[in-house]
């Protein structure tokens, strides 16, 4: 990076991260020399697909290095916690059941991606990230018997893509 920056705050415009639906993130970072950067991002993620809905929330830790003029490697350390609902009718009787499924878990990622500065300007994106979970705090299994594969919130492994964001340096 050039420039003699301390700060950025970013916001994520498109991406996925550690689950298959839309990420909506705000990130801090603080540079701790021209080649490397503490971040820390929030991601906010919501999404429906016919009978079940999740939310996902995490907060991620990074330590993002610039071996280029752009291209930047990130080891991460992250917390999330996933909300899942699943709605089930009987055949038959035509009964609503509802499940819910409450995880949270710590893990650790690495992530490559590019940066480019334009004066103040930033624009960036985490073209691909592995996830691994380390340390499963909470499950929580709520009524019925519904079926949580669809976002796959309980994964051990996840990944990161095409994380777009934008922010200012300063």
């Amino acid at each position: 990076m050039e420039g003699n920056y301390k700060y950025q705050f970013n916001a994520g415009l498109a991406g996925v991260e550690y689950v298959g639906i839309g990420a909506a993130t705000v990130g801090l970072g603080y540079f701790l020399s021209p080649k490397s950067m503490l971040s820390l991002k929030y991601a906010n993620q919501n999404g429906t697909n016919g009978d079940e809905a999740t939310k996902m929330r995490s907060l991620t830790l990074g330590y993002r290095y610039f071996p280029g003029n752009s291209f930047n490697i990130m080891p991460t350390v992250y917390y999330r916690r996933s909300n899942s609902v699943h709605y089930k009718t009987a055949f038959f009787t035509g009964a609503a059941e509802r499940s819910t499924l409450i995880y949270e878990d710590v893990g650790v990622g690495f992530r490559i991606g590019n940066e480019w500065q334009w004066d103040h300007f930033t624009l960036g994106t985490d073209w691909f990230g592995i996830n691994a979970k380390v340390i499963q705090l909470n499950k929580e299994k709520h009524n019925g018997s519904g079926d949580f594969d669809l976002f796959s919130i309980e994964e051990d492994v996840t990944i990161t893509m095409l994380s777009f964001y934008i922010g200012y340096t300063f």
